[in-house]
Parts: C-alpha cells; sequence; structure tokens
C-alpha cells in the first residue's frame, strides 16, 4: 500500500485484483450511467455526490474506484474524515484488466 499525494493510503489495480478473491468491500463512486457501462463484480456504486449520505460498517475496510482517480480519491479522503477506513484504488478503472460486469 502506497500513499498519494494528499496522504491518503491506496492501492494498485493489481492489489485490488488480490484482494478482490477475498471478499472485500468496493465502492464505485462514479455516476450511475458510468456505472451500468461496466463495472467491477461485487462493486457497489455510491456517487461521489452522494458520498456524504455512505453509512457503512465504519469498522470495515473500504476500497474506492472511479473512472480516472480523481472522485475515488476525494471520496476516500470525505470517508476517512468520518471515520472510515477507506483505501483509494489508484489504478483507477481506466487500468482495470480484471472482468467486467454489466
Amino acid at each position: 500500500m502506497t500513499e498519494s499525494a494528499q496522504n491518503v493510503p491506496s492501492i494498485s489495480t493489481f492489489d485490488l485484483e488480490q484482494k478482490l478473491m477475498n471478499g472485500i468491500k468496493l465502492i464505485d463512486v462514479r455516476e450511475p450511467s458510468e456505472f451500468q457501462e461496466g463495472h467491477i463484480k461485487n462493486a457497489e456504486n455510491f456517487p461521489l455526490g452522494d458520498i456524504y449520505q455512505y453509512q457503512g460498517n465504519p469498522k470495515e475496510k473500504l476500497y474506492v474506484i472511479c473512472r480516472s482517480g480523481r472522485r475515488s480519491l476525494q471520496a476516500t479522503e470525505i470517508l476517512r474524515k468520518h471515520g472510515y477506513d477507506a483505501i483509494n484504488v489508484l489504478g483507477k478503472m481506466l487500468n482495470w484488466h480484471g472482468e467486467i460486469v454489466t
């Protein structure tokens, strides 16, 4: 795990793919239309504009992804400020080479 420029814990898409084998919580912060075009299996769509309303288990580690990295970084910062153990996915959907579902 690395830290991004804003000191936000981050992982690569390669590391994410490994972690997905263990049933992690993945939040995709793209808009619903983007999510429906294709997303990582079992990802939960929670758009950045709604992230302040997120009410998950604060003890559960969250992995956050978006299309290009900007929204996931913002969402991760917000979630961490609200007490969640959120990790930004640096590789973003543009770099995802695993399975995509619609």
